[in-house]
């Protein structure tokens, strides 16, 4: 049998993958290995690069399922799968598992998947030992986001009380973006809610058609998109297949009850709860991310030619929807798509409510 070329490991991979477990990269070779019967002498292969081929095929087939820059799935017309920058698999330290994109492609039982660059070429097979060059068009649905700085995001805690460095408005009032990365709340389920303030003339709308061109103005949603947090112009977290809307959405009633209790116990004061009650991004906590804070090290330019700029939202598309030419976007981007280092969402630490005058322990419900 030949070696499989990049393609034909797609949908392999994803079947793999499918048991909702975390595999490594080696043992993802070696199944591939045995399932597709690479023979010994066809392991050596390799590329002028050194590289051998069956394993430049493997990687290349791992970073497309990811949506690496300027690689667009093509799904056909799978009911319920967007065709174009989706990511049906992540990678989490150093173990990949499926996504829930990634299930539904499998659930709508596809005969072929594809991976196109995005000047519309097909990608190059790892046996031709060519490279695909980066184009300018945009090669996912990505949001960027300023907010201000905290540890957890997730509420107000001893020593990580309110986020600092979002502006005016976090100088005399809680910044709403203090529940971002909250997931151990009842009524969260496993979901994270994030408030985004566009700021601007954008009149608090995110400009839904400057990250995907076709979302025409009377879209109020987009779906997949790769939404980046950022706070003192470094790089702290993100939401993976993220839904955007354009004007802020009501959270859940159970999310609200939670959210004012905390406020309460936490003895916040000088906000009216009635303002904490909506959100402008949504994901599951299993497909972000929020970094350890020596890892927050990723620097984003800001209010320079060519950076994040000053408002609190950055897009990687103009107002005439052109790719901006700013390399520090390609990077950001491929920063996230290989991160395998800590989550705090995997082991956050929410300390008790304590009492804001006397620091004594609080009840907390169950």
């Amino acid at each position: 049998m030949p070696i499989p070329n990049t393609t034909n490991l797609y949908l392999p991979i994803l079947q793999l993958l499918a048991d909702d477990l975390d595999h490594s990269h080696q043992e993802i070779r070696e199944r591939l290995r045995v399932q597709f019967n690479v023979a010994p002498h066809e392991l050596i292969q390799k590329l002028k690069n050194g590289k051998t081929i069956f394993d430049d095929n493997v990687d290349r087939a791992l970073a497309n399922l990811q949506a690496a820059p300027h690689r667009r799935l093509v799904l056909g017309n799978l009911k319920g799968v967007p065709d174009g920058y989706v990511t049906a698999i992540i990678r989490d330290k150093k173990a990949y598992r499926i996504t829930k994109i990634g299930k539904t492609i499998l659930e709508r039982n596809p005969s072929r998947l594809t991976v196109k660059a995005q000047d519309g070429g097909h990608v190059a097979n790892a046996s031709s030992g060519q490279n695909p060059k980066p184009s300018n068009s945009l090669s996912l649905r990505v949001l960027l986001a300023r907010v201000g700085e905290m540890t957890y995001y997730a509420g107000p805690q001893i020593g990580d009380e309110r986020p600092t460095g979002g502006g005016g408005y976090t100088k005399g009032k809680l910044g709403h973006e203090i529940f971002n990365f909250t997931k151990n709340f009842l009524g969260f389920e496993g979901r994270l809610y994030g408030f985004i303030q566009p700021g601007g003339k954008s009149h608090g709308q995110i400009k839904l058609e400057r990250i995907d061109p076709t979302a025409g103005l009377g879209t109020d949603k987009l779906e997949n998109v790769l939404v980046i947090f950022v706070a003192r112009q470094r790089l702290i977290g993100w939401y993976l297949n993220a839904s955007v809307h354009r004007t802020r959405v009501a959270f859940p009633a159970d999310v609200t009850k939670q959210i004012e209790q905390r406020l309460v116990r936490a003895g916040v004061k000088g906000n009216s709860f009635d303002s904490f009650v909506d959100f402008s991004v949504e994901a599951s906590a299993d497909e972000s991310r929020l970094l350890p804070t020596e890892e927050r090290t990723f620097e984003v330019p800001g209010n320079v030619k060519g950076g994040f700029g000053q408002s609190n939202v950055c897009y990687l598309l103009d107002d005439n929807s052109n790719r901006k030419r700013a390399s520090w976007m390609d990077e950001a981007i491929s920063y996230v798509l290989n991160y395998d280092k800590g989550n705090l969402l995997r082991n956050p630490y929410v300390a008790p409510p304590r009492d804001a005058a006397t620091h004594e322990l609080l009840a907390v419900d169950t």
